[in-house]
């Protein structure tokens, strides 16, 4: 899709969100969609690496990891919608823009969370998902507090102790300690995000 129109795109989709009053601040879910537990765990078992899971074995792919990483943000974000009701909460698991990239999703949801979210809410295994990491890291750099899915804080550190876990366990799966950043990049903002990682 051409720059342009995915961002005409994502302007309209922020003025919807406008309208529907997401200026008085939203709870933005971080779940996994297209990466994650799901997909480590999947590529441990065939012995494959991401791209090849994706495009060779794309059916298993849309159906054990997508669909099912889809299914289970259905239902996180109910539950945390009944834990804040009148809250606007955001499952970015509805949004499908056949056009996007994934780094069109990536630009949009960082955009929203940096404009309208009061609170993000990692759900469990976040430090599994590309995108989840990098939205966490954005949010900390931003103070935009983060709360895990019992409702506890999360700080620097404890996104820092959860990252070394999960950079152990999926070493433990069979992901070879090289490509250690290229399945879990460093829970940081996004360099286009434009801000620096807080000291804190």
């Amino acid at each position: 899709m051409e720059a342009g129109t995915s961002g005409a795109i994502q302007g309209r989709l922020l003025q919807i969100l406008e309208a529907v009053g997401a200026r008085d601040g939203l709870v933005y879910l971080c779940v996994p969609i297209t990466s994650g537990l799901r997909e480590l765990g999947l590529m441990s078992e065939l012995g494959v690496s991401s791209r090849e899971l994706r495009t060779d074995r794309r059916e298993l792919w849309q159906q054990k990891v997508l669909a099912e990483n889809v299914r289970e943000a259905h239902r996180l974000s109910n539950a945390v919608r009944s834990r804040r009701i009148g809250r606007l909460v955001i499952d970015p698991s509805f949004l499908e823009i056949p056009e996007w990239t994934q780094e069109d999703y990536r630009l949009f949801w960082i955009d929203l969370i940096g404009r309208f979210a009061s609170a993000l809410v990692a759900c469990p295994d976040w430090e599994f998902s590309q995108g989840a990491r990098g939205e966490v890291g954005y949010a900390l750099s931003r103070s935009i507090p983060v709360l895990d899915f019992e409702d506890q804080s999360i700080d620097w550190q404890a996104a820092r102790e959860l990252d070394e876990r999960a950079r152990a366990q999926i070493i433990e799966m069979g992901i070879s300690p090289d490509e250690l950043n290229l399945y879990l990049p460093p829970i940081s903002p996004p360099e286009s995000a434009g801000v620096a990682e807080s000291s804190g």
